[in-house]
């Protein structure tokens, strides 16, 4: 994941859009894009700054109401593919969707399916 852009930079890059400079023109001067300029200002509505925003900004995961289950199912038979798993519980999303949110959740598993 990139890091956010400096405070000075984003201080002054907001502060020439203030003072009633073009934000292309800003954008153009300060090496930015112009959607970042409008980030920011939409940002600084929002919640009053500009710092950057702290954690995870994404949707949370679909499998997040079945996580209590998952885990049980894991615990109780971990000898199970992914995909075993997967229609057993009768989940959404696909086997890279499990694996995502298991991996997210610091469980990893080795079994893999036996290949003919």
């Amino acid at each position: 994941m990139p890091t956010p852009y400096s405070m000075d930079l984003r201080r002054r890059v907001v502060a020439e859009v203030d003072r009633g400079s073009p934000p292309a023109e800003v954008a153009r001067r300060f090496q930015v894009t112009e959607r970042t300029i409008w980030n920011w200002l939409a940002l600084r509505k929002e919640t009053g700054q500009i710092t950057p925003r702290q954690g995870d900004v994404g949707p949370e995961c679909v499998l997040e109401p079945h996580r209590e289950r998952i885990f049980k199912s894991v615990q109780d038979d971990p000898g199970l593919t992914l995909a075993q798993r997967q229609r057993q519980l009768g989940l959404p999303g696909c086997a890279t969707t499990l694996w995502n949110a298991l991996r997210r959740w610091g469980i990893t598993l080795k079994k893999s399916a036996q290949s003919c």
